[in-house]
C-alpha cells in the first residue's frame, strides 16, 4: 500500500532544512569571527610585548647599539618573521629617548631612559679629599655609603648647637679621592651641540597649544625678548639670553639652554636647563621629574640656589673652571625647607641645607653662621641615597638603564 503524503510537507522540509543550514552558518560565522578577534587581540599583544622586549634588551645590553641617532633592525626570534622591531635612539639632555616600531610600522612606543645607577660609587654622598675632615653638626643625617676625605668625620658643635644625629658605622665609611669620580665623555656632546643649533632656531609662536612629538624631528624655537607666559611642550629646544619662567607658564619635557634662567615663585613643570652662568629657582617652585639643571661656567663663577619649599627632581650638574678657595662664592646653595631629588654633582665649592634623596657628588663644601665660615661642613642637611630614581646619563660607570616614562 503506497503511503501518500500531504503536498505542504515538501516545503516544510526544505523551510526547515534551510533553517538549520543557517543555524549552522551563523554558528561558523560566531566561531569565524571569534577565532578572529582572538587572533587579532594576540597579534597586538605580542607586538606589544615585543615592544617590551626590545626596549627591555636595550636596557640591558651595552653594545646593541653603539651610537645615537642609530637606526637599528632586530629579529627577536628567529622563527618569526612578525618580530622585526626597529630601534632609533637620541640624547635628550642628559636622559635617552628611545623609539621602537613594529615590523610594518603599525606598532611603536618611544620611552625616556637614565641610568639604573649614577656610576660604580653608589655613593649617598662623595665628599673629595681638601686635606680637613668632613664635619657634621646640628640635625644632620646621612643615610647610604658616605665616601669621606681621609682625615675622617668630626661630630662637632656649630653656634652652640651639636650634632644630633647617630654615628655612621665604619661599614659605610670609605676614603674619597681628591678629585671627584669621571664623567662620561659621551654625554658632553649633547651641550656642545646645542650651541650649534642655536642658529637654526626660529622665534618662538606667540601663542601655542602644539605639542612637538619625540617621533618627529627636535624643533628648535629663540626668545629675545621676555613673555609673561611660555606655552612649549615636548621635543623642542628653546634659547634665550636671560630667561625668566613665571609661574603662569606651561612647560612640559622642554630643553632651555640659556646664558641666566630665573624661575619665579609657584612655577610647576618640568625642565632640563642648560645654562653658561646662573640658575636661580624661587620659593614654591617644583621641577618635576625627570627634569635639570647643567651649569658650565666657562669664564665666570657659576652659581644655581634653591629656595625654601622648592623641590627638583632629577639632577643639578655644575662644572667650573674657577675654584672658591676662599669659601666665599658657593657654586650651589640650598635652603633650608627644600628638596633635591636625584644626582648632585658639584665641581666646585656647596653651602647646602634641607633635604636631598639620590647621590651626592662635591668638590667642597662649607657653612656660614654669623660671618662665621665653617669649612667642609654640613649644617642640618639630609642626604639620603635613593636607588628607586633613574639617574642621569653623566658619570661613568654600569651601563645599565632604567625607563622613567613613555612620551609621544
Amino acid at each position: 500500500m503506497k503511503t501518500r503524503l500531504k503536498a505542504v510537507t515538501l516545503p516544510m522540509v526544505l523551510v526547515i532544512s534551510v533553517l538549520i543550514i543557517l543555524v549552522v552558518l551563523f554558528v561558523y560565522s560566531l566561531w569565524e569571527m571569534n577565532f578572529f578577534h582572538y587572533s587579532s587581540y594576540h597579534y597586538k599583544k605580542q607586538q606589544q610585548e615585543n615592544l617590551n622586549s626590545g626596549i627591555v634588551l636595550y636596557c640591558n645590553d651595552s653594545t646593541f647599539l653603539r651610537n645615537h641617532n642609530e637606526e637599528k633592525d632586530y629579529r627577536l626570534y628567529e622563527a618569526d618573521s612578525t618580530s622585526i622591531i626597529n630601534f632609533l635612539t637620541k640624547q635628550w639632555g642628559f636622559y635617552e629617548v628611545v623609539s621602537v616600531s613594529s615590523h610594518n610600522g603599525s606598532f611603536s612606543s618611544t620611552r625616556l631612559l637614565g641610568k639604573k645607577q649614577e656610576c660604580n660609587h653608589r655613593a649617598a654622598l662623595w665628599l673629595c679629599d681638601r686635606n680637613r675632615a668632613l664635619s657634621l653638626s646640628g640635625e644632620t643625617e646621612l643615610r647610604g655609603k658616605i665616601f669621606i676625605p681621609l682625615n675622617g668625620i668630626n661630630y662637632t658643635e656649630i653656634d652652640g648647637e651639636y650634632y644630633g644625629g647617630e654615628e655612621i658605622p665604619y661599614s659605610l665609611l670609605a676614603i674619597a679621592d681628591a678629585e671627584l669620580p669621571p664623567i662620561d665623555s659621551n654625554c658632553l656632546s649633547f651641550p656642545e651641540n646645542l650651541k650649534g643649533s642655536r642658529c637654526i632656531a626660529v622665534d618662538l609662536p606667540a601663542t601655542t597649544n602644539t605639542y612637538y612629538g619625540f617621533q618627529m624631528p627636535t624643533s628648535f624655537f629663540k626668545l629675545t625678548e621676555n613673555k609673561d607666559d611660555i606655552l612649549l611642550r615636548g621635543n623642542a629646544v628653546l634659547f634665550a639670553e636671560e630667561l625668566k619662567i613665571s609661574a603662569s607658564s606651561k612647560i612640559n619635557e622642554v630643553i632651555i639652554c640659556a646664558r641666566k634662567v630665573t624661575i619665579e615663585e609657584g612655577f610647576t613643570g618640568s625642565i632640563q636647563i642648560f645654562c653658561s652662568d646662573t640658575v636661580l629657582i624661587y620659593e614654591n617652585v617644583t621641577l618635576q621629574y625627570p627634569s635639570g639643571i647643567f651649569v658650565d661656567a666657562e669664564i665666570d663663577r657659576p652659581y644655581v640656589s634653591l629656595s625654601e619649599n622648592s623641590e627638583i627632581n632629577g639632577y643639578v650638574i655644575i662644572k667650573g673652571k674657577i675654584r672658591d678657595e676662599e669659601l666665599l662664592f658657593p657654586a650651589y646653595r640650598q635652603s633650608e625647607k627644600s628638596l633635591l631629588r636625584g644626582l648632585l654633582y658639584v665641581d666646585g665649592t656647596t653651602n647646602i641645607r634641607g633635604e636631598i634623596s639620590g647621590a651626592v657628588y662635591l668638590k667642597d663644601c662649607f657653612f656660614t653662621s654669623n660671618q662665621n665660615v665653617y669649612a667642609g661642613a654640613l649644617y642640618n642637611t639630609r642626604i639620603l641615597r635613593n636607588d628607586n630614581i633613574a639617574y642621569p646619563i653623566f658619570l661613568s660607570g654600569e651601563y645599565t638603564r632604567k625607563e622613567i616614562k613613555s612620551v609621544y
